[in-house]
Order: structure tokens, then C-alpha cells, then sequence
């Protein structure tokens, strides 16, 4: 599955965010259907044991889910949900994408009130939740980093297209081209921006937007990160122009390709890695059958610590 799934470069990060989030779909996309399954697994006093289950269509699966879990937890259509905890004075902001489900007007009016409740809440610190956050509109990253900044601040500094095909070094190969949609230039802050401590949690799943978001915190070293290393690159990134895909003319066959780059920092620092966080957790099968959220505990606990 690995070898056959995108990632950034030999950064295998998304490529696990993706199997972690719809194994069933590549399992079966890979090698099918089974009347039965045998599964081998291990316990968690170390002994190794095997059982066999039935294979199941969909339907009977997603009707036991509903016996087992009738209560679904609904996502915003934002994809914004925020917590006060004000025995530490801190906010938990979760950002689960770039791209929500409402209007952009709406979407900028949903984080300027949640910047004034932090703001009228005396917070301290502010957790900002990136974790799954596979991107989205890059003008989003913007005006939610207009209020972590104090100062003007610049997103990204270039945006490159083919110039010419047949050179191999970037600069060459490349020329740059002015879109200001992905944030090139200096922004000012706004008014009721947050000036206290920041906190993100990233993880392989944190991609596109979501690592652009990130990669201008950590340039400006306006946050502490906790998590594990993101699935996308926080110096260099392919993106799209107008036209996302195409089609082959005789297998119908679609697929995708970047039109442009864009660079974020010093390609010097390019490492062909993630964002490697600065306090590094790395959730456990347990945590995900006890839903022990290791990672937002850590941080919370390191806030009281310095408290």
C-alpha cells in the first residue's frame, strides 16, 4: 500500500494518514473481497493469538456501527470547534480544515468571534488542534495567522511555474509568477489578534494548508509544536493554478498533477522531511480503544508545568 499511495518525496507521513484513515478502502482495493478473514494479532500481554471472522458488505457494517455507537459526534460545518479550560488559562482551538462546508464570509466571521471569546476568557495559552488537517484555501491560513501576529508578517515567498521542461535544477527549470492567493507578500495583523503562548498539535495527517499554517509558525517561531512529524513539506509545496485534473483519452483514467510550486523558506533548509515537532508523541493502539488523547494531555500538562 505504501509503495502505491502519494506522498511528499520519501516522506512516507500521508501515505500512513491515509491507510490509518480508509484501510478498508485500500484493503479491498488492493487485494479484494473474502467470504472470511483470518486475523493475527497481539495482545497487549505480548501473546500472539489468530481468529476468524466473517466477511461483511457495507450495509451490515455500517448498521452494527450504528447499534454499537448510536451517538455519532457531528463536525462543524466550519470545521472550528473551540474549548476553554480555565483552570489553566487555556483555549483549544481545533482547526479540521481549510476548505469548510459554509461560505468564506462565514467561515472568517466564525474565527473573528472565536478570537474575541479568547480574548474576553483572559486566556494565557491557545492550543491550536491541526491534527488531520489536509488543507484547504490558503487565503483561510492567512486570515487565522492574522491573529497570532503582532507584526507583519509574510506567508509565503514564491510561487514558481514551468519555464522550462527539460532542466532539472529548480531555479532553472522554473520562473517565478505573482499569485497572491497563496499568500505571497507581507500581512498586518488584525485587531484582535492573541499575543499570549501557542501551542500546535500536528501529525501525519497535518497536509497542504494544514503544513503551510504550520511552516509560518515555526519560521517565526511563534509556536511550540507536539505531535508527530506531518505528511506534507513546510519549505517546498506543489500546488494547482486553474485545472486540478485530467482525464487519459483512452482508459478514462484520471489524474491529478501540480501546475506550480511554492516555496515557504530557505530551500536550504529543505531536509525532504515534515514538520518534525518539537516535543515528539506518538499515539498507541490503546489510546485509540480507551480514546486517550495522549498528545492534548501532554500539552496541557507541560502548560501547568511551566504555570
Amino acid at each position: 500500500m505504501l509503495s502505491n499511495l502519494g506522498r511528499d518525496g520519501n516522506n512516507y507521513q500521508y501515505a500512513y494518514a491515509a491507510i490509518n484513515e480508509s484501510f478498508r478502502f485500500y484493503f479491498h482495493t488492493f487485494f479484494g473481497f473474502d467470504t472470511s478473514y483470518a486475523i493475527h494479532y497481539r495482545t497487549k500481554d505480548n501473546i500472539d493469538s489468530t481468529c476468524t471472522i466473517p466477511g461483511r458488505n457495507l450495509d451490515l457494517i455500517k448498521k452494527e456501527k450504528l447499534i454499537r455507537y448510536p451517538v455519532e459526534v457531528q463536525t462543524p460545518e466550519s470545521g472550528l470547534t473551540l474549548n476553554i479550560i480555565d483552570s489553566v488559562h487555556t483555549a483549544v482551538l481545533g482547526i479540521k480544515t481549510f476548505s469548510p462546508n459554509i461560505t468564506n464570509k462565514k467561515f472568517r466571521a466564525d474565527i473573528s468571534k472565536y478570537f474575541e471569546t479568547i480574548r474576553d476568557a483572559n486566556t494565557l495559552n491557545l492550543i491550536l488542534d491541526l491534527r488531520g488537517n489536509s488543507g484547504g484555501n490558503p487565503n483561510h491560513v492567512k486570515f487565522i495567522l492574522q491573529h497570532l501576529f503582532d507584526e507583519p508578517f509574510e506567508q509565503a515567498r514564491a510561487c514558481r511555474i514551468v519555464k522550462n521542461r527539460h532542466k532539472e535544477e529548480l531555479l532553472t527549470r522554473t520562473r517565478k509568477q505573482w499569485y497572491p492567493w497563496y499568500g505571497i507578500g507581507k500581512f498586518k495583523p488584525r485587531k484582535n489578534n492573541f499575543n499570549g503562548n501557542v501551542y500546535a498539535l500536528i501529525d501525519e495527517g497535518t497536509y497542504s494548508a494544514g503544513v503551510i499554517f504550520s511552516s509560518v509558525l515555526r519560521k517565526y517561531n511563534r509556536a511550540v509544536f507536539v505531535g508527530d512529524e506531518t505528511g506534507g513539506n513546510p519549505i517546498i509545496m506543489a500546488g494547482y493554478l486553474i485545472k486540478t485534473s485530467w482525464e487519459l483519452p483512452n482508459t478514462k483514467i484520471q489524474f491529478g498533477s501540480g501546475t506550480l510550486c511554492t516555496i515557504y523558506d530557505d530551500l536550504g533548509l529543505n531536509q525532504g522531511r515534515g514538520l518534525v515537532p518539537d516535543h515528539m508523541i506518538n499515539m498507541k493502539p490503546e489510546d485509540l480503544v480507551s480514546l486517550k488523547d495522549r498528545c492534548l494531555d501532554y500539552t496541557l500538562q507541560h502548560i501547568w508545568g511551566k504555570r
